[in-house]
C-alpha cells in the first residue's frame, strides 16, 4: 500500500490480482463527516489518473456538499493556487487583497455554481463607487477572470462568469520618469546618503523595488561587473518581508554595472560594516541583504519610497512614485538610441510587447536619429562627390 498526502489518496493493490482500489479524502459534509471517494480500475496509473480527476471536480477539498460558496472558494484558491511558491509574494498580496476588500463583500455568499455575470458586474460597479480608479476596477475583473478559470479547471463551474462583465474603460498608462537632468540632480543629493547607492541603483539599473531591496552580496561580481538578479523582497501580510525568486524566467537575469553603480555599493559596504561594528551583538544579516536597517533586518517595503520623498523634495524635483526611477533608465536608454530588445533585457519583461507598451511614446524621437543618422551618412559623401552630368542621347544618335 503506498500512502500519499492530504488529498492525494490511497492506492492499494487488491488481493484477488484483479487490479488497483483507491481512495481520496475531497473535504467534509455539512455535519463535519469526511466526503472520501473509491475508485477501482485494473491499472494503477488509472486510479491516479481517476483520483485526479475527482481532486479537480472536487476543488481539491472545497466542500461541494454544501455547495460552496464565493469565498469559500476564493480562500480554498488564494491558499491552494495563488500563495507562494505557487506566485510571488507580491502577486498573493494583491490578489488577496482585492479578494477580501471586494469581492467577498459583494459576491461571498453567493454559492459558486449560481454566480453569474450581473453578480460580477455590480461588484466592479460597486467597487468603482467606493473611489476605485478604472484601472484598478479592470485589475480587479483580471482577477476574477484568472480565479474563475481556476474553478472551470476544477470543474466547479460550467462558465467564466467574469468573462460577462465589461469593466470600466481607463486612460492608458503613462509611465512618468525623470529627465537627465533631473536624474542627474537628484544623484546628487543622494550622494553620502546612507542609501545613496539604493537611489543609485534603482537610476541606472532598472530595477523593480522588491528586485533593489532583495539584492544579496552574493548577487554582485565585483571583478566581472555584473549584477545576477534573482529574488525580490515583498512584504506578506502576517510574515513580513518575505524573499522569493521573481516571477517570471526573464526576471531572473545577468545585468552588467556601470562604474558609478560599482562604486555606489562599495560606499555602501563600508557603511554596513560600520554598522554592524556599531550595532554589535544585536546587528544581524543572515540573509547578506546589500540594503538594511541600521540593526541589520531587511529593508521595509515602505522605506525606499520615503528616502526617494525626502531627496525629490530637498532637489526641489518633481514627486514621483520609486518605481518610476525604473521608468526613468528606461526613457535615458532609449532616449541614447538603446533598442528596444536590450532595454527589454534590462528591465527583465517577460515579453517585447510590455517594453512596446509602456514605452513606444518615446520611440518618434528615436525614430528621427535613425532619419537623421542615415542622412549623416550619405550627406557628406554626396557632398564631396563630383558627378559629371548625365547627358540623355539625342533622337538621331543610335543607341548600341
Amino acid at each position: 500500500m503506498a500512502k500519499r498526502g492530504d488529498h492525494e489518496g490511497t492506492i492499494w493493490k487488491l488481493k484477488d490480482g484483479s487490479g488497483f482500489k483507491g481512495s481520496v479524502r475531497l473535504g467534509t459534509n455539512a455535519d463535519g463527516t469526511p466526503i472520501r471517494k473509491y475508485v477501482q480500475r485494473q491499472r494503477r496509473d488509472d486510479v491516479v489518473k481517476e483520483i485526479q480527476n475527482l481532486k479537480r471536480k472536487y476543488g481539491i477539498g472545497l466542500d461541494m456538499a454544501t455547495n460552496g460558496t464565493v469565498q469559500q472558494f476564493m480562500e480554498q484558491w488564494l491558499d491552494v493556487h495563488v500563495k507562494p511558491p505557487n506566485k510571488s509574494a507580491g502577486t498573493y498580496r494583491l490578489y488577496e487583497q482585492k479578494v477580501r476588500l471586494y469581492i467577498v463583500p459583494v459576491l461571498g455568499k453567493i454559492k459558486l455554481d449560481k454566480l453569474n455575470g450581473l453578480d460580477v458586474q455590480k461588484c466592479l460597479n460597486h467597487a468603482l463607487k467606493t473611489g476605485l480608479s478604472p484601472s484598478s476596477v479592470k485589475l480587479l475583473n483580471k482577477v476574477m477572470k484568472t480565479a474563475f478559470t481556476t474553478a472551470g479547471k476544477w470543474r466547479l463551474m460550467e462558465r467564466n462568469p467574469a468573462k460577462d462583465a465589461t469593466p470600466p474603460k481607463g486612460k492608458k498608462f503613462v509611465a512618468g520618469f525623470l529627465t537627465v537632468e533631473q536624474a542627474e540632480l537628484l544623484l546628487k543629493f543622494a550622494k553620502g546618503h546612507r542609501y545613496e547607492a539604493m537611489i543609485v541603483v534603482a537610476v541606472m539599473m532598472g530595477l523593480r523595488l522588491g528586485e533593489v531591496t532583495g539584492l544579496r552580496w552574493s548577487s554582485i561580481e565585483f571583478i566581472k561587473r555584473e549584477m545576477h538578479v534573482s529574488e525580490t523582497l515583498q512584504w506578506l501580510p502576517g510574515k513580513g518581508m518575505v524573499a522569493s525568486d521573481v516571477k517570471t524566467e526573464q526576471s531572473d537575469r545577468i545585468i552588467p554595472i556601470p562604474q558609478m553603480v560599482i562604486d555606489a555599493l562599495v560606499e555602501r559596504r563600508k557603511i554596513q560594516e560600520q554598522e554592524k561594528r556599531d550595532g554589535g551583538a544585536k546587528w544581524e544579516n543572515a540573509e547578506d541583504f546589500i540594503f538594511t536597517s541600521r540593526r541589520g533586518s531587511p529593508v521595509l517595503a515602505w522605506k525606499p519610497g520615503k528616502v526617494l520623498d525626502d531627496l525629490l523634495t530637498q532637489a526641489g524635483l518633481p514627486q514621483i512614485r520609486f518605481h518610476d526611477l525604473r521608468h526613468t533608465t528606461a526613457s535615458l536608454l532609449l532616449e541614447q538610441g538603446i533598442p528596444m530588445k536590450m532595454v527589454q533585457a534590462i528591465l527583465g519583461h517577460s515579453n517585447f510587447h510590455i517594453t512596446m507598451d509602456l514605452y513606444s511614446h518615446l520611440m518618434p524621437n528615436a525614430l528621427r536619429r535613425v532619419a537623421d543618422s542615415m542622412n549623416d551618412l550619405f550627406a557628406p559623401k554626396m557632398a564631396e562627390s563630383v558627378v559629371a552630368p548625365v547627358v540623355a542621347p539625342s533622337r538621331r544618335g543610335t543607341i548600341q
